[in-house]
């Protein structure tokens, strides 16, 4: 079987198959005969139904055969379902076909991901990926908005992702975190805000300064290990955050985006944060962490 990308087959018998590139899902099959290299044939299948009518992911009537997706099962999530998980969740192995799926709490997968276009999927907690991840082109990997109080009680939503092998982030594909950093007029010291009337967010630098001298808030977080909410405008909200460890290749031909938040004339919000360590980065796409425009 000569594939790439994460492959999901079903209902066979196989034998003496060397898939080469990326794991085939293989998991209503099974496996005879001679040795298979890059199959996997574990756990079950579970298929999101929505059959409690909740996007509880923990409600077993939601899944397939009643049952709640364990350590070595395979999640599937049809195109159309909006899925969301409380807690922090482990199983083996994700394929999103379309829908949404969010994970507050993130999850820990033993096996591999595959995100299809059109789907969007959500982490506002540290994530784990011990094989390979594939983001469609035409997919989307976000974290929710930071409002005032989950900030206040020292919950960040952000980004933050590890994969045991390969990411793949193709053309068209999006890890879109503009404008989910701090809420207009917010920074991480808590005293006046990032910003007055009519100054933009700060961050790594000063934001601008429309109304008087010194009038945004001071310049915050590190150039080396980046991982701080972009602070936001006097009205807008600053980029969020992403952080990517990728022990094999990142390929990224898409976009990764933290931009600030635009206000539509001034006061917008600072970029956020982006900080990637891999073995091997590749691809023709691109980084954005400016701050929102202005015109």
């Amino acid at each position: 079987l000569d594939a790439s990308g994460i492959v999901r087959v079903n209902g066979l018998s196989v034998g003496g198959s060397n898939a080469r590139e990326l794991p085939v899902f293989a998991t209503t099959s099974v496996a005879v005969g001679a040795p298979n290299v890059n199959w996997s044939f574990n756990g079950a299948q579970r298929t999101w139904t929505g059959g409690a009518g909740t996007s509880d992911f923990a409600t077993a009537e939601n899944w397939s055969g009643s049952t709640v997706p364990g350590a070595e099962d395979t999640v599937i999530i049809p195109s159309g379902a909006t899925v969301v998980a409380a807690e922090k969740v482990e199983f083996y192995s994700l394929f999103m076909d379309g829908g949404t799926a969010t994970f507050a709490q993130g999850f820990a997968l033993g096996g591999g991901m595959d995100i299809a276009s059109g789907a969007t999927l959500q982490l506002d907690r540290p994530s784990s990926v011990a094989g390979s991840a594939t983001f469609r082109s035409g997919s989307t990997l976000t974290h929710g908005a930071n409002v005032t109080a989950n900030l206040k009680a020292g919950e960040t939503n952000s980004v933050d992702l590890t994969v045991g092998a390969n990411l793949t982030i193709e053309a068209d594909a999006v890890v879109k975190v503009a404008g989910k950093g701090f809420p207009g007029g917010v920074a991480p010291d808590w005293g006046a805000g990032s910003s007055v009337s009519g100054s933009g967010g700060s961050h790594g630098g000063h934001g601008s300064d429309a109304v008087s001298p010194n009038s945004s808030r001071p310049a915050y977080g590190s150039i080396k290990r980046p991982v701080m909410l972009g602070g936001g405008g006097a009205s807008t909200a600053g980029g969020g955050a992403v952080k990517l460890t990728v022990a094999g290749t990142l390929r990224l031909d898409g976009k990764i985006d933290a931009e600030g938040g635009y206000y539509g004339g001034q006061y917008s919000g600072a970029g956020g944060s982006v900080w990637v360590t891999c073995g091997t980065l590749a691809g023709a796409g691109w980084i954005d962490v400016n701050g929102g425009r202005s015109t």
